[in-house]
C-alpha cells in the first residue's frame, strides 16, 4: 500500500496535496515536507510513483493559482526580506536623504507603530449616540 493510500484514508490527504503543491511552487522546501510528514527517502520517492496523488496535486496547483494563493504565499515570503533591505539602505552612507526617508516611512509603515497600531481585535467599540460605531 503506497503512502498515499494510507494518507488518503485520514483528514490529513488534502494537507499532504495542498503541501506537495506548495513544495512544487517552491513555497516549502522538500526538508519541510519531509520532516512535516515525517517521510524516509523510501516514501519520498514513493510519493512521485503515485499516479493518483501527482494528479491530485497538479489540480491543487492550478486551484491555487486561480484563487490568488501562490502569488500572496509568494509576495508574503519576499515582503519578509523587505526590512532587513529597507534598513540597508536607512544605514547606507551612498543613499541620497530622501531614499533614506523614504526607507524611514516604509519601515514604520511595515513595524505599525503609532496610534493606529492596535489590531483591529484588540480595539473597543462603543456606540455613540447616534448609534454609530467608534473605536477607541
Amino acid at each position: 500500500m503506497s503512502s498515499s493510500n494510507c494518507a488518503r484514508r485520514s483528514n490529513s490527504y488534502h494537507e499532504l496535496v495542498v503541501d506537495c503543491a506548495r513544495f512544487a511552487e517552491g513555497i516549502l522546501s522538500e526538508q519541510q515536507v519531509r520532516k512535516r510528514w515525517h517521510f524516509d527517502d523510501a516514501t519520498w520517492a514513493q510519493l512521485g510513483e503515485d499516479d493518483a496523488l501527482v494528479e491530485a496535486v497538479e489540480l491543487e496547483k492550478i486551484r491555487r493559482v486561480r484563487n490568488g494563493a501562490v502569488a500572496r504565499e509568494k509576495a508574503q515570503n519576499a515582503f519578509i526580506k523587505a526590512p532587513e533591505v529597507l534598513d540597508g539602505i536607512l544605514h547606507s552612507d551612498g543613499v541620497s536623504p530622501r531614499h533614506k526617508i523614504e526607507a524611514a516611512r516604509e519601515l514604520r509603515a511595515t513595524a505599525n507603530v503609532g496610534p493606529d497600531a492596535a489590531p483591529a481585535e484588540d480595539r473597543v467599540w462603543r456606540r455613540s449616540q447616534a448609534g454609530h460605531r467608534q473605536a477607541n
